[in-house]
């Protein structure tokens, strides 16, 4: 089984990865991994990631992601991939060009965080704690933006997403493990 969790940035996917992955001894590899490495030798994937453009990055990004899940099915019975860099609408292009490959999805979001609720957390992504103001203030517009796009992606293609405006943090989290684990 391939799991993928993913969303707008600052909105726990890192943190219930690491938590699954632990708790089910679950593989999981992130995509910020990926992007990294890809960014250096993918031209217009680093060109849309520095011009803030998720769709745009999302397109270049996806042969890329489906490569990813092609090689995981093989080499691990199950495998979660968590981040940033697909859209729903990618996962179900994934369910249909690897019809034989059993993928299940959830989409994290915040569709109205304040500049506060985006730092802090367990994970490693330690930079947004260093941004002043002006900087996570534009951040969560653009988390609340992205999350929108997810949102109504999710619903295009009846895929779960669950939004943190919607739920404390840990109950969101629960949420989006019942729907990852259960999701058809």
């Amino acid at each position: 089984m391939i799991y993928l969790l993913a969303g707008a940035p600052r909105c726990g996917k890192s943190t219930l990865a690491h938590d699954l992955s632990r708790r089910r001894n679950l593989p999981s590899v992130s995509t910020d991994l990926l992007r990294g490495v890809l960014m250096m030798v993918v031209p217009e994937l680093r060109e849309a990631m520095h011009a803030n453009d998720p769709e745009r990055e999302a397109e270049v990004f996806y042969p890329h992601l489906r490569q990813t899940v092609a090689c995981s099915r093989i080499q691990l019975p199950h495998q979660l991939i968590e981040g940033v860099g697909f859209f729903p609408r990618h996962v179900a292009k994934l369910r249909l060009e690897l019809s034989d490959a059993a993928v299940r999805c959830c989409f994290l979001g915040h569709t109205s965080p304040r500049p506060e609720d985006l730092s802090g957390g367990e994970t490693n992504h330690r930079i947004y704690d260093t941004l002043d103001h002006a900087a996570r203030t534009q951040l969560a517009e653009n988390v609340a933006a992205w999350s929108c796009d997810i949102r109504q992606d999710s619903a295009a293609y009846g895929l779960p997403f669950v939004d943190l405006a919607e739920h404390p943090f840990p109950e969101a989290l629960q949420r989006a493990e019942r729907h990852l684990l259960a999701s058809g």
